[in-house]
């Protein structure tokens, strides 16, 4: 069999499809070599939408779809700045916070703790700062 793109011959393809209308009207079966021969003819919108014609779709069934990573870089907040953020803005940043964390558990990880800390250290000078109105002495 041919890859239906590149013309080069194929033991096994990545994928095959069953009964896709050509332009002229006929049914085709067609094997596509690699994602890159896929990604071509995709973009060159020379077949229809194909993906009901797939046989193979088993094989396809646990792909993600890979994210872009954003150009600009997220900056960390400490607790004291968005504690003290109005509500949407907190929101925002929360919402971005969560995204970033989904693409790095470590960062995930040493966020939480790093949050947690500053939690802990606010905490404890708000205690430490009543304390210092009741003066025992």
């Amino acid at each position: 069999m041919q890859c239906y793109h590149c013309k080069k011959n194929i033991d096994l393809s990545w994928m095959d499809l069953k009964n896709i209308p050509s332009p002229d009207g006929q049914l085709l079966n067609i094997h596509i070599c690699d994602y890159s021969c896929y990604k071509r003819i995709s973009e060159s919108g020379s077949l229809p939408k194909f993906w009901p014609y797939v046989v193979n779709k088993l094989d396809f069934e646990d792909l993600r779809p890979v994210r872009r990573i954003p150009n600009s870089k997220f900056e960390y907040l400490p607790y004291d700045e968005i504690k003290y953020m109005g509500k949407e803005a907190r929101e925002q940043y929360l919402n971005e916070e969560h995204e970033q964390l989904i693409m790095d558990i470590d960062i995930d990880i040493s966020q939480e703790e790093t949050m947690k800390e500053d939690e802990r250290t606010a905490y404890l000078e708000h205690c430490s700062s009543d304390s210092e109105y009741y003066d025992d002495y």
